[in-house]
């Protein structure tokens, strides 16, 4: 399931021109996918150091960690099917 994802028609030019294009239009950044028995939480936001000092960023990053270690519950769905 993607959390979050980027937005490639409001993104910067060269990104807007990018021959990666996918299909789906889906570029998550950040998502949470069953493995087997296991659960996987990954998210690409941690390039700047203020990034760790962000309560909402904080937060992203407690839920996840909760969600892998089996503390929360969340929808695995992959992001396709869900018809967005």
């Amino acid at each position: 399931m993607c959390l979050l994802s980027l937005d490639v028609e409001r993104s910067d030019e060269p990104m807007a021109k990018s021959p990666l294009r996918r299909t789906c239009g889906d570029y998550a950044i950040s998502w949470v996918q069953s493995v087997g028995e296991g659960r996987v939480f990954y998210t690409s936001l941690g390039h700047n150091h203020h990034i760790y000092t962000d309560p909402l960023m904080l937060k992203h990053f407690l839920a996840g960690i909760q969600f892998a270690t089996g503390d929360i519950e969340a929808d695995t769905s992959p992001s396709a099917s869900l018809g967005k």
